[in-house]
């Protein structure tokens, strides 16, 4: 009987969870629709959605005054495509999730967003951190690294890594009839048939 209600007294699961949703800007298209699926499951839980815009500004040897200014309205303009960027990912997250979260922006100056999420999480006390896979190109995570795997790394909490939707099975042109591609053979290789 003892055991019966200390199981009752438990808290609901995902009452008092605190989750980080992490954007920075390199997540595959329609993951914002998986993280609306994983954040139902605990409809309690305190969401905030942390915006990183990652900047570098490598040193610079520019020794006029006019390349210095050069350099920093390119700076200044790669910044802002960088929060134009992240901006549109937020907006279409918050547009998917059933509740209004909390929205903090953070700059990242050093080029380790990885990190920055992580501290972030910290200071905030998340139980959890959600990020997308990083859907840079190859160079970019051979030369950095991925960001999710940066945060899984660091992280002192639980990370859950969405990834990219499951998109639909392509059908092959052999076992589709010539009238379901409108009349039209599909385009081949070269020394395809």
């Amino acid at each position: 009987m003892e055991n019966d209600r200390k199981l009752d007294d438990r808290p609901e699961p995902g009452a008092s969870r605190r989750v980080l949703v992490a954007v920075h800007g390199r997540e595959p298209a329609g993951w914002e629709n998986e993280v609306c699926r994983a954040l139902a499951l605990s409809p309690r839980a305190a969401v905030r959605v942390l915006a990183i815009t990652d900047v570098p500004s490598p040193p610079s040897a520019a020794l006029l005054p006019a390349a210095r200014r050069a350099r920093a309205r390119a700076d200044a303009e790669w910044r802002r495509i960088e929060v134009a960027n992240v901006g549109r990912r937020v907006d279409t997250l918050l547009s998917a999730l059933p509740m209004v979260p909390d929205v903090a922006w953070a700059n990242v100056a050093d080029a380790d967003p990885g990190r920055a999420i992580v501290e972030r999480a910290t200071v905030w006390g998340a139980d959890l951190i959600v990020v997308g896979v990083d859907n840079a190109d190859w160079l970019e995570r051979r030369l950095l690294g991925a960001v999710h795997e940066r945060v899984v790394d660091q992280a002192g909490c639980a990370v859950l890594v969405m990834p990219a939707p499951e998109r639909q099975a392509l059908r092959r042109w052999g076992g589709a009839s010539a009238s379901g591609l409108g009349g039209q053979r599909p385009a081949t290789a070269k020394g395809g048939a």
